[in-house]
């Protein structure tokens, strides 16, 4: 058992990290990328010609690489970061049939998720920059606040 590089977490006997999933044993540098293996099956690949070891990389670059395993896994559940809207919501699931204590019944399986932006066909679209204008009103208030209080 130790500690996780990337989270600081406990590591199982197999370097199998309990918190963020992270397998020492099977994550490592080859053909000028970085491999790292999280527990079900997702993979961060991060090409590279640095010459650091797998550790030093991941202890330099930790909140990049928990943050493409995080992308990952919202993209294997079908939400796409940039690209999904906040406000629209669409329920996907169905009836499935159910057998409880011997009797059959059915019930409704729903999921709530969020749709892709329709860019040009939104009311919230603002057409002089190509995109959602809450994101044009973020990108102001940035510019303000770093003219009153600088970087």
């Amino acid at each position: 058992m130790g500690t996780c590089i990337l989270c600081g977490g406990q590591t199982s006997f197999v370097g199998t990290c309990k918190n963020c999933g992270f397998d020492s044993n099977l994550s490592k540098k080859k053909n000028g990328q970085y491999e790292f293996i999280f527990k079900g099956n997702y993979k961060v690949i991060i090409p590279s010609n640095s010459k650091m070891s797998l550790e030093e990389f991941a202890k330099k670059n930790k909140d990049k690489i928990l943050s493409m395993l995080e992308e990952q896994k919202m993209a294997s559940i079908g939400y796409f970061k940039g690209k999904m809207c906040p406000f629209t919501q669409v329920a996907v699931g169905g009836t499935k049939t159910t057998t409880f204590a011997m009797s059959g019944a059915s019930i409704n399986e729903m999921t709530w998720t969020h749709s892709q932006c329709i860019e040009e066909y939104c009311a919230l679209w603002d057409s002089k920059k190509e995109q959602c204008s809450i994101k044009t009103i973020a990108e102001n208030l940035d510019k303000i606040k770093e003219k009153q209080y600088g970087k």
